[in-house]
């Protein structure tokens, strides 16, 4: 009865080592997969951010000419045109007041007047990439729709504009997916490890529960022999 009591006691303990180790593993794994996707998801943003602002600069002279001069049409030109659907963007608004001109041998006086130009990528519902920049006041991460919104003054325009533009930001939700492929790696190894871990454990505690029979001088023998 005594060492059926030991058994069970210490079945018990190698069933709590086994517990004790997969939910290290566990937390561990959890902890690897949260720290991953912020690093790649930081370097996604980072990587998004710095394209969009690379690809605004043509776009905001080009602005910044068009309003200062009350000249829509090198807003809706063919070059104008073809910067737009290259630069990848879905969504372009840019407001402004022009500069004016004084009254000249060559004309009247023209006073500044309000310069408007919208342009809407094809496929793209121009009215809900207003509403999702309505209230955006510099940058703003769409993770429902994967948008980027950016909202940049144009500041060598003399009576005031502004630049609205909203680009696809399907990369970032490529971060998530490799995340995912990768942590599912991870996972397969470390609980690979961890169960095979455990089983030793539990098979080192149930060992120790062999004992020779009373009196018996080669059990005795090969109970040493076994723990050689």
């Amino acid at each position: 009865m005594p060492i059926k009591k030991a058994k069970q006691r210490y079945h018990s303990l190698g069933s709590t080592i086994l517990l004790g180790i997969l939910g290290t593993g566990l937390a561990t794994l959890l902890t690897f997969s949260f720290v991953l996707y912020k690093v790649q998801t930081d370097a996604d943003e980072v990587r998004l951010r710095e394209t969009a602002e690379a690809v605004l600069q043509p776009i905001i002279g080009l602005a910044t000419r068009a309003v200062n001069g009350s000249n829509v049409m090198k807003l809706r030109g063919r070059d104008a045109q073809f910067l737009y659907a290259s630069s990848g963007l879905k969504y372009l608004a840019i407001v402004g007041t022009s500069k004016g001109a004084p009254k000249s041998a060559f004309g009247e006086a023209r006073p500044p007047s309000p310069v408007a130009y919208t342009f809407i990528g094809n496929g793209v519902d121009g009215e809900a990439m207003k509403r999702l920049a309505a209230n955006v006041q510099q940058t703003l991460i769409d993770e429902e729709g994967w948008n980027y919104v950016v909202r940049r003054t144009l500041p060598d325009v003399t009576n005031g504009g502004e630049i609205l533009a909203v680009f696809s930001a399907q990369s970032l939700q490529g971060s998530v997916w490799r995340t995912v492929k990768q942590v599912a790696v991870v996972a397969f190894v470390v609980m690979g490890l961890t169960l095979g871990g455990g089983s030793l454990s539990v098979a080192g505690s149930q060992g120790l529960l062999w004992q020779p029979q009373k009196g018996s001088r080669r059990s005795v023998i090969h109970w040493i022999c076994r723990r050689v």
